[in-house]
């Protein structure tokens, strides 16, 4: 005969679920704080160098998508991780950062932002005109 259980009472239950008040103060404090270690998810896991590596081996598309996943990864995005996706990507991604630099050259358009630049390099109509390239 297998042997009874017993079912659990108030008093363990009440055991099991106590927890430090200010436990969970900290953690509320801490999802609230962009700027704390608990928030930084990809440093945490990876690590900042892992991370910018992995930048500098995709493609174009993929690094938008991959940039898009969270503003952490937004914020390690850089100019380098740019260039060297749409060097690797070649074709239009290429055609159109060498359209790019004559205005940035004459100081015609400001400098984008390494995001910008990504979305702008991703694009399939003019940024000045909107026409389809």
């Amino acid at each position: 005969m297998a042997p009874k259980r017993r079912a659990a009472s108030k008093k363990d239950t009440s055991k099991r679920l106590k927890t430090d008040p200010n436990e969970a103060e900290n953690e509320a404090a801490a999802r609230s704080n962009p700027n704390s270690s608990e928030c930084l998810i990809a440093e945490k896991l990876f690590g900042t160098d892992v991370v910018s590596v992995i930048f500098s081996f995709l493609e174009v598309r993929q690094l938008l998508r991959f940039v898009c996943v969270s503003k952490e990864f937004k914020s390690l995005l850089t100019y380098d991780h740019v260039i060297r996706a749409t060097m690797l990507s070649g074709g239009f991604p290429m055609t159109s950062l060498e359209r790019m630099i004559p205005p940035i050259r004459n100081r015609k358009i400001w400098i984008p932002s390494p995001l910008r630049l990504l979305r702008t390099v991703c694009g399939k109509r003019c940024e000045e005109c909107n026409a389809k390239t």
